[in-house]
């Protein structure tokens, strides 16, 4: 790659999961829709599983190789000194159908996890590893389409009024006992009675919940769309006990433009829409239920919060024609622009993702050669960029 050159095209990786649309990334690339493969997660980063490649003309490059060439002047100096690499981890995800209930670690347990598998000399690609990497990873998942999703557990007075409504303590004694004084240990010795059932009991108790879902389900109820959620994941996991979730954790509804949070230990799950995420540069997910993948129940119960939390919306906040959605993760930064002629970002002090959804525009940086991008296309803008000018009409996102 030329040292004169500062802001790169990348050509993105797609994850080809089961659970992944045949549309929206396909349609937002420009290219055959439907996809002949779903299309779940198309990432832009350095992560070493599918780093993004930069390109140069006829050259290309893997984007965390490029970094360590010079981090400190690429990164920027105090993100090359703080994290050493490309903190960050910026997704498109379109989910055709439930993903799973995971959870993800903090740093400490990241790296105690990490340590423990390497021990064992699990592949980084095995099917039955945990952890990937050291890292932890908090999460923002910003909707482009109405996007449904569970996140962290439900107040405990609504857990009792849902399996109450349900009548589900009249037919299992394990969830009378649950709520007749539920607290965060009850529930926590429940998720893991019901996540360990044996087949005969298990189907019984599955059998219980749908047929109870089913007689609610349609209801004019402040619950109504959790119990819309047990009917949908029997469709899709119709031999899952994953399908009670929405009995114990938020069920949310994002419109375009809203934004949620998920910190460490915090157990969800997204249901279905598309949006951007973005995460600490980390691929370490713990899962327990409503999927085909790895599931390690005990490690997910070391990690999990069992505790009611309320889902952490995030508001945006307007910067001039920036709209900057701020959370507790020091490790990225995530703005919207809605472009119409032109915008300068001055004193780049990081390095940059940016992503056009809709339009066309043209970065044109203090050092280095200019480059256009159409709807679909991303560009990785080293900080020896030093600024940038970037004209044309479009809506595009920027991770800092």
């Amino acid at each position: 790659m030329s040292v004169q050159n500062t802001v790169f095209l990348m050509e993105n990786q797609i994850m080809h999961y089961s659970w992944g649309s045949r549309d929206f990334i396909a349609r937002l690339c420009g290219e055959k829709v439907p996809s002949e493969l779903p299309q779940a997660e198309l990432w832009l980063g350095a992560h070493t599983k599918a780093p993004s490649m930069i390109i140069e003309g006829q050259n290309e490059m893997p984007l965390d190789q490029y970094i360590t060439h010079d981090p400190r002047n690429i990164l920027g100096n105090g993100t090359a000194t703080e994290y050493g690499e490309l903190p960050f981890l910026f997704k498109v995800l379109s989910a055709a159908q439930p993903l799973s209930v995971q959870v993800h670690p903090n740093k400490e347990q990241a790296r105690a996890g990490f340590k423990v598998e390497e021990e064992k000399l699990l592949p980084l690609d095995a099917a039955i590893r945990n952890y990937k990497d050291k890292n932890h990873k908090p999460e923002m998942l910003l909707a482009l389409t109405p996007f449904e999703a569970l996140s962290g557990i439900r107040p405990f007075a609504e857990i009792v009024e849902l399996i109450t409504l349900l009548r589900l303590d009249d037919k299992i004694e394990e969830f009378k006992e649950l709520i007749t004084d539920i607290s965060e240990t009850k529930l926590r010795i429940f998720f893991k009675w019901i996540l360990g059932l044996k087949r005969r009991t298990r189907d019984k108790v599955r059998g219980n919940i749908i047929r109870a879902a089913m007689l609610r389900r349609g209801c004019d109820h402040p619950s109504a769309l959790a119990i819309e959620w047990i009917c949908r994941l029997d469709h899709y996991y119709p031999e899952d006990i994953g399908i009670f979730a929405p009995l114990v954790m938020n069920t949310i509804r994002l419109q375009p433009g809203e934004a949620i949070f998920m910190d460490a230990g915090i157990l969800h799950a997204y249901l279905q829409g598309s949006g951007l995420e973005i995460m600490a540069n980390s691929d370490n997910v713990l899962r327990c239920a409503l999927t085909g993948k790895h599931i390690d129940v005990p490690e997910l119960m070391k990690i999990a919060s069992f505790m009611p939390v309320y889902p952490h919306y995030i508001r945006p906040e307007m910067h001039g024609m920036e709209e900057v959605f701020i959370t507790p993760a020091p490790e990225f930064l995530l703005s919207r622009f809605n472009l119409s002629s032109s915008i300068r970002f001055n004193q780049l002090d990081s390095a940059q993702i940016i992503l056009v959804t809709e339009g066309s525009l043209i970065i044109t940086p203090e050092v280095g050669a200019a480059l256009a991008l159409e709807q679909g296309q991303s560009a990785f803008i080293s900080k020896t960029a030093v600024s940038c000018q970037i004209t044309g009409k479009a809506n595009f996102y920027r991770v800092s």
